[in-house]
């Protein structure tokens, strides 16, 4: 009777083994089907074209510099690039290159000109962004356009604004600021939105202003 007892115990022991080992292996089964599927989600998931960072392809812009440097054409940039990121992308700045005179840090749009003058020139006048198809002026040789007494509000610096009758150093630092902030005007109407500049002002400036 006695190595009766002893052989159930050992035989209840085994199954206690046999039953643990059971459920783990199942667990551990369970488990790494969890992770492979996982995988197998993400991995349909970047197929599918889901956004990731190394799918997303930044748009594409093209435009024309032109002016002081080594390779005046038409450059293809990613959309949000700088007038730094076009003068590098043509060559870079030649040594008679005032880049004083340009907002470097200016958002480019598609389709735009930029001129980059150079150290000798003095003319105020000069547009050295615009969007026309060629009558303005940004050539190499600095030709003016026809209607250079319309200012562009979307390009002008602080001291062509300021000859804008009733238009101060204040208020044209709240131009460019706002242009900055907020993007190129849509319409001379816009120009409203600066603080300080109100019906009365823009009925004495609309004539001389453009987009």
């Amino acid at each position: 009777m006695k190595d009766l007892s002893l052989k159930m115990k050992i035989a209840v022991v085994i199954g206690g083994i046999i039953v643990i080992g059971t459920i783990g292996l199942y667990m551990y089964n369970t488990s790494a089907d969890s992770e492979d599927y996982a995988y197998y989600e993400e991995d349909m998931n970047i197929a599918d074209g889901e956004d990731t960072e190394e799918n997303v392809v930044p748009a594409k812009i093209m435009v024309h510099v032109t002016g002081q440097v080594k390779d005046q054409g038409v450059v293809l940039l990613d959309e949000g690039s700088r007038i730094v990121d076009a003068i590098e992308a043509a060559g870079g700045e030649t040594d008679d290159a005032d880049l004083a005179k340009l907002n470097l840090a200016y958002v480019l749009n598609d389709g735009e000109k930029i001129y980059v003058p150079s150290k000798a020139e003095q003319n105020q006048e000069i547009e050295y962004v615009t969007t026309s198809s060629g009558d303005t002026a940004s050539s190499g040789g600095g030709s003016m356009s026809s209607n250079s007494s319309i200012i562009n509000i979307n390009t002008a610096g602080q001291a062509e604004l300021m000859e804008l009758p009733g238009i101060g150093e204040s208020i044209a630092n709240k131009i460019i600021a706002y242009r900055e902030e907020n993007g190129k005007f849509k319409t001379i109407e816009d120009i409203k939105n600066v603080p300080g500049i109100g019906d009365s002002k823009y009925a004495n400036i609309k004539d001389k202003i453009k987009v």
